[in-house]
């Protein structure tokens, strides 16, 4: 599955991962929490317990109004849609 890899301080890259919940697990590094924060047809998956677990700071996600919503800490992955017409693979 083609995502986009977004780790705190970097600029985002695409990169391909199995399409399985222990690569995604492993990506992140730990269990993993999906927020669907848009209209938009995309999935950000990051660690469930990043905030708990000291990991760093990575982005913010806002509102139409430019308002934070949330605060993402670790890495996260974003991924289309797609993966939810074939949910049972996760």
């Amino acid at each position: 599955m083609t995502v986009l890899a977004v780790q705190p301080g970097e600029k985002p890259v695409t990169l391909e991962l199995e399409g399985t919940l222990k690569s995604m697990q492993n990506f992140v590094g730990g269990t993993i929490q999906a927020i669907y924060p848009y209209e938009d047809a995309v999935a950000i998956i990051c660690n469930d317990e990043g905030k708990l677990n000291g990991m760093k700071f990575n982005r913010a996600l806002r509102n139409e109004a430019g308002e934070v919503i949330d605060i993402l800490f670790a890495v996260d992955l974003c991924h289309l849609l797609s993966f939810l017409e074939h949910s049972s693979d996760y």
